[in-house]
């Protein structure tokens, strides 16, 4: 049962704390304090699709909380919901938390735990367990025979019932488009099937058109794959002429002007030779006259350093022919370093660096590629040309199979005009009708039978208590759908619930729920909002005992009811021999 209910900033509360009791309660306040939205709180909370809008959100109130706790069992729930915005304006965005026994959990699961623990549905609960005054004057309880074939078991053959439904109908369709067929006659027929044809004839000229579309890619795309190798070939022509060129510079830097179409390979081998066997004769020539300068130079010295005759001939020799000798040593000399250096030591070896250089660049250069197949300037053209075919034939792949499906329209058509004509196929679709509109009616009477075996009890309680104050108004009766009626006459005539009174109904609604959840779940409480306004002072005092005696008579460990009628409430309170007790609420003042 429900124990405790917080309001923070809800409607008219501005904090509400509430601790309530086993037995029953009556909430008393005036009119216009806030007792149906109280109730309307709790509904809320353990509602799970409850979506209330900022109307209940208390006049400037940034947040509003409901915080409900309950005793489900042995285990203690809590569900708190809020709603809150940035400004008072804003639309509020709502949140939810739970737990069971101290334990965080999601709101769905701690309803569904209450759910399964009291044998009822979520709806059921929300609905039967607060009755307010949409539905104290109600016509019928709609979640009654959810609850009655959940009860006993009928689930599984209303699932079955659920889903021959959408067979039959499925069934009557294609008769129903047999039976327009049957009507064509050999006229339409050769209609359908000359469009057939002309259907399958266009397609077969779509996959053509795609064929021919692929072979129109494929030859693109070889087209491109040309233009790009020439375009390759163009690159490699243009890279192998620059160094080409560079190179040229280099042999003219050398050897000077070379006339074209020369072979290039050939003049530097030739140069190369001639410059080695130039730097050969160089070499042999200055080792000659090193040698013939050091042989002077020695007989110089000796010429020098000799007395009075020749170092060599060993004749005399006097002073003026020793200097005569000495200068035309000296001379000789002089003439073989002039010759020496007009041989430059370096040059020929450099020169011969620089072609050996040359020639192996002309090597790695390699003779000059072949000319390309196409003008490189094709390749943006073959480029274009190549996505122009690929959505030709992707545009023929598409229309293709727009085709084909006209194509399998049409036929299937013809098949069908054909079928109709046969017959055959339409007694047998009538066959299965048949079969499952029966198979449907005897679901249906199976449930109806256990319902209404089943509710004979439950219908015979309400009207016993029913009888207890209306006499004279005997034979209420509640069927499996929720909708109750009473006998009109002595001949057995029925009165809907839709022209009693509003106290009637009222009463009504109040045993068949009251009985409804005591007979087929484990609910413990029922909250009532303001069900003693609609009656009279007779029928007032009867339902206010009754519902001070529910606890002890039904099994209810709680019944909560709202009401303005103080004094009632006070002598109830006075006369009963259990729990009954008044909570008094007081709104907050307005802001």
């Amino acid at each position: 049962m429900i124990t405790r209910v917080r309001l923070t900033n809800w409607r008219a509360y501005e904090r509400l704390d509430l601790q309530i009791g086993q037995g029953t309660t009556f909430i008393v306040a005036a009119n216009g304090v806030g007792k149906s939205s109280f109730i309307e709180a709790v509904r809320w909370a353990l509602d799970p699709g409850g979506r209330p809008g900022d109307h209940v959100m208390r006049r400037r109130a940034l947040d509003t909380t409901v915080h409900v706790e309950l005793v489900v069992g042995t285990t203690e729930v809590v569900v708190e919901r809020t709603l809150t915005r940035k400004t008072a304006l804003a639309t509020p965005t709502a949140a939810s938390s739970a737990t069971i026994d101290g334990t965080p959990v999601p709101v769905d699961d701690a309803l569904r735990h209450i759910a399964d623990a009291w044998s009822a549905g979520t709806a059921l609960i929300h609905r039967a367990g607060f009755l307010i005054d949409k539905t104290l004057m109600a016509d019928k309880e709609p979640q009654l025979e959810e609850q009655l074939i959940r009860l006993y078991s009928l689930d599984n053959l209303q699932k079955a019932q659920m889903e021959i439904r959408p067979v039959v109908k499925a069934l009557e369709d294609q008769a129903r488009a047999l039976k327009r067929g049957a009507k064509a006659g050999a006229a339409e027929l050769a209609q359908a099937t000359a469009a057939a044809d002309l259907a399958a004839r266009v397609a077969h000229a779509a996959v053509a058109l795609v064929a021919s579309r692929r072979a129109e890619l494929s030859s693109a795309r070889a087209a491109l794959e040309a233009s790009e190798r020439a375009a390759r070939a163009a690159r490699r022509g243009e890279r192998w002429a620059a160094d080409m060129a560079v190179l040229r510079a280099g042999i003219e830097a050398v050897l000077g002007p070379v006339a074209a179409g020369t072979d290039l390979a050939q003049l530097l081998r030739t140069a190369e030779a001639g410059a080695m066997a130039q730097l050969q004769r160089d070499i042999e020539a200055r080792a000659a006259l090193a040698e013939r300068l050091a042989a002077l130079e020695t007989s110089l010295d000796r010429l020098r350093e000799a007395g009075g005759e020749c170092p060599l001939c060993r004749r005399a020799l006097n002073a003026r022919s020793r200097n005569h000798a000495a200068h035309a040593h000296e001379q000789d000399i002089a003439a073989v370093l002039g010759q020496l250096a007009t041989i430059e030591p370096d040059l020929p070896s450099s020169v011969v660096d620089d072609l050996g250089a040359l020639r192996r660049r002309l090597v790695q250069l390699g003779p000059q590629p072949p000319s390309p197949e196409l003008p490189a300037d094709d390749l943006d053209g073959a480029r274009n040309a190549a996505a122009a075919a690929e959505r030709d034939w992707a545009n023929a792949r598409a229309a293709a199979a727009v085709a084909a499906s006209k194509a399998e329209d049409a036929q299937a058509l013809v098949d069908e005009l054909a079928r109709a004509r046969d017959g055959s196929e339409l007694v047998a679709i009538y066959q299965q009708v048949a079969l499952l509109e029966a198979a449907d009616s005897a679901l249906a009477a199976t449930i109806n039978e256990v319902l209404e075996t089943q509710l004979g009890p439950l219908s015979d309680q309400v009207n016993r208590r029913w009888e207890a104050l209306f006499p004279d108004r005997p034979g209420l009766r509640l069927d499996a759908q929720g909708r109750i009626r009473r006998t009109f006459d002595d001949d057995g005539g029925d009165l809907p619930s839709t022209v009693f009174s509003s106290g009637e109904k009222v009463i009504a609604n109040i045993l068949m729920r009251l009985t409804t959840i005591s007979a087929t779940t484990s609910i413990p409480f029922i909250w009532i909002d303001e069900p003693l306004e609609h009656l009279d002072p007779t029928a007032r005092s009867y339902v206010a005992e009754t519902l001070c005696l529910l606890p002890a008579a039904d099994g209810f460990a709680q019944i909560l009811v709202t009401t303005y009628e103080e004094g009632l409430a006070r002598q109830l309170e006075e006369r009963a021999d259990h729990a009954v007790q008044l909570q008094f609420l007081e709104a907050s003042p307005p802001r």
